[in-house]
């Protein structure tokens, strides 16, 4: 319910006007008591990266957090997305970042492989809190460990131009063939 919608419905059924400021801070409230605050589904991290081990165990799935409590980043990578690419697939790998749209914000890593019928699928991802260098190093860090992508020749990554990603697979994927996504060229 919107808080226009609100504010007509207060009228109707009670005859009471709030400012909208008031309705807002009242809506907010009551999805916080519905769904559980931003920050308490942050705090359940844990449990769910433990949940995702149990899962899976052979995939790799790390949290960190700085002083206990302050969300760094998050890596998800599932063994069977992972054994896939490393067994059968084009060794044509995509790299992007997204913002999120919450409150809290952050960066959506991800890295998605080409099938053999030209068909694309994650392969992992994160969560961190900015796209920059650090981060992207961390995620390329992981993938090159996971995919054993390090003494691979004929591999192509394809990314936006992004300064810090491009360090990054220079650093660490040495004899991939780097390319840039047409489409973030033609909107640069």
């Amino acid at each position: 319910m919107t808080c226009k919608d609100l504010s007509k419905d207060l009228m109707q059924r009670y005859a009471v006007e709030a400012s909208r400021w008031k309705l807002f801070y009242l809506r907010r409230k009551t999805i916080d008591l519905l769904r559980g605050t931003v920050e308490d589904n942050y705090a359940k991290l844990r449990r769910y990266v433990l949940e995702l081990s149990r899962a899976d165990k052979e995939g790799r799935f790390e949290l960190h957090v700085d002083v206990g409590v302050i969300f760094k980043a998050m890596y998800i990578g599932f063994s069977g997305l992972r054994n896939d690419i490393k067994e059968g697939c084009r060794m044509v790998i995509g790299l992007n970042g997204a913002f999120l749209k919450t409150y809290l914000a952050g960066i959506l890593l991800s890295a998605v492989g080409t099938g053999g019928n030209n068909q694309m699928y994650h392969i992992a991802w994160a969560v961190v809190e900015v796209e920059n260098e650090v981060c992207w190093t961390w995620f390329i860090n992981i993938l090159v460990e996971e995919l054993n992508l390090s003494e691979r020749v004929e591999i192509t990554i394809i990314s936006d131009q992004q300064k810090g990603l491009q360090n990054a697979v220079k650093e660490f994927i040495l004899l991939a063939e780097h390319r840039n996504c047409a489409r973030h060229i033609y909107t640069n």
